[in-house]
């Protein structure tokens, strides 16, 4: 589980090739979807997405995601590198 503040910026790698670079994440209730494991966020950026309907997400929409779908996280460190 996912135990960093909400507002740690954070470069994650989904299952199925895209790359969000994400904050204020937060899990969302379960009642909401009447399941568990689903994660909110705000989109930063778009780093990487093969379809085109993720690549006109702009920067502060909010997007759902099951952490199954988590393939990395790397999290934002000094002068803005990224790391593991």
């Amino acid at each position: 589980m996912l135990r960093i503040g909400a507002d740690t910026p954070l470069k994650i790698n989904f299952v199925d090739g895209d790359v969000f670079y994400l904050s204020e994440i937060f899990k969302v209730d379960p009642s909401i979807y009447g399941k568990d494991g689903i994660w909110s966020a705000q989109v930063l950026e778009v780093l990487h997405s093969e379809k085109p309907e993720k690549k006109v997400i702009f920067t502060g929409t909010c997007i759902d995601f099951f952490e199954s779908d988590i393939e990395k996280i790397q999290i934002k460190r000094k002068r803005g590198d990224l790391g593991s």
